[in-house]
């Protein structure tokens, strides 16, 4: 299943990469969509090296297999929030 896929992914990111001491992990459904909200207080990652994160890519992939819309947002040493919405 591609929704475990990602949530899996953004979480063991998270513990990989991130150096948060906490994550916070939503899923709820609004407007004929399944929203996921993936968001930590870690030190996020640069933009620039992004491309050799192929745990994203690999999101992002599975988002669009199921027309959905992925956003990252990061704040450096603040953390990385991930948004995915999947028409349902």
């Amino acid at each position: 299943n591609h929704v475990i896929a990602i949530l899996k992914e953004a979480v063991t990111n998270t513990f990989k990469h991130a150096q948060a001491s906490s994550i916070y992990v939503k899923a709820i459904i609004e407007h004929n969509l399944l929203v996921l909200e993936i968001e930590d207080d870690g030190i996020g990652y640069k933009r620039a090296s992004s491309k050799k994160h192929y745990g994203i890519i690999g999101m992002i992939e599975r988002t669009e297999l199921l027309n959905g819309q992925f956003e990252i947002f990061r704040k450096l040493d603040k953390g990385t929030k991930i948004i995915v919405k999947i028409p349902l």
